[in-house]
């Protein structure tokens, strides 16, 4: 293995990894290896900030999935592939589990990995009279929803297409990496991780024919809320309440950056349709069975 000595690793983790003693040995072995080390508590929104001005030469992301969707964001401006191991609950995008983790990392460091690039969705807010106000990256999905669970009248847009009406909670724009997390929980369909698309769903709606869409990832969307005062834009799960009368529009595409993730698939690393057999229970007869 090459000197490590003038390298820096960046450590993302989350409050489950700081309670135990896991984050503590991958530390300790790192140091092992000369290796300087910054440490970023992801619930910790200033010093997450922080890592974006912060130098370093490798990112290791330990929690569970929101760990490495929080880490991701961070790590993508630099273009430095992220090692993620799950100490966290399903940890399905992790991909590596606390199993033979000091391999893992070895493999890591000496660039041995795979690295697979996943695409990020943007989001612009778009004021009346300022133009862009707000963007939002996010790796699963960015969604807008009504404050107190109400349907809400909504106009969504299809590139430059005719406005469609809506009554729902809420739309959401999925990635093919979100396809297993928040719309597939509003019944959506799983996409491979491989598949050039983008999927876009209503939440809740009050109409039997709002079925959801699997879209090019090329296309635009463009959504607008009325007779609300008030909406929450959500990505990844971070949310923001918007004024509803001051936003002309929110477009939502394909991010031209993209996140890349270490991932071990030749020596015990878990694929696409493993993990949704092993942590999803998809065609097994209950989650976790193989």
């Amino acid at each position: 293995m090459e000197n490590l000595s003038h390298k820096t690793v960046a450590i993302f983790y989350n409050l489950q990894a700081r309670e135990t003693s896991f984050l503590l040995e991958i530390e300790s072995y790192l140091a092992q290896k000369a290796l300087s080390i910054k440490r970023f508590f992801i619930q910790d929104e200033e010093e997450l900030i922080s890592s974006y001005y912060v130098s370093y030469n490798y990112a290791i992301a330990v929690g569970g999935d929101g760990t490495t969707l929080r880490a991701s964001l961070a790590v993508c401006q630099k273009q430095i592939p992220l090692l993620a191991i799950n100490a966290g609950t399903v940890g399905f995008l992790t991909g590596h589990t606390r199993e033979n983790w000091q391999a893992r990392v070895d493999s890591y460091l000496m660039g041995k990995l795979d690295i697979e690039h996943r695409a990020l969705i943007e989001a612009q807010v778009y004021h009346r009279e300022k133009g862009v106000v707000h963007k939002e990256l996010a790796v699963n999905e960015i969604a807008i929803a009504s404050i107190c669970r109400k349907l809400m009248l909504i106009e969504f847009q299809l590139d430059q297409g005719s406005w469609t009406r809506v009554r729902a909670e809420g739309l959401a724009l999925a990635t093919p990496a979100g396809s297993t997390g928040f719309t597939l929980s509003l019944g959506g369909p799983i996409i491979d991780p491989a598949v050039p698309a983008l999927f876009l769903m209503a939440i809740a709606p009050f109409d039997l024919s709002a079925r959801g869409i699997v879209l090019s990832e090329r296309q635009t969307v463009r959504m607008k809320v009325h007779e609300e005062n008030y909406f929450i834009l959500i990505a990844d799960g971070r949310s923001l309440k918007v004024e509803a009368k001051e936003i002309e529009y929110i477009e939502m595409s394909l991010s031209t950056q993209r996140v890349l993730w270490a991932k071990d698939h030749q020596c015990g690393g878990t694929s696409f349709y493993h993990a949704l057999q092993q942590k999803l229970g998809w065609y097994t007869l209950e989650p976790g069975s193989e």
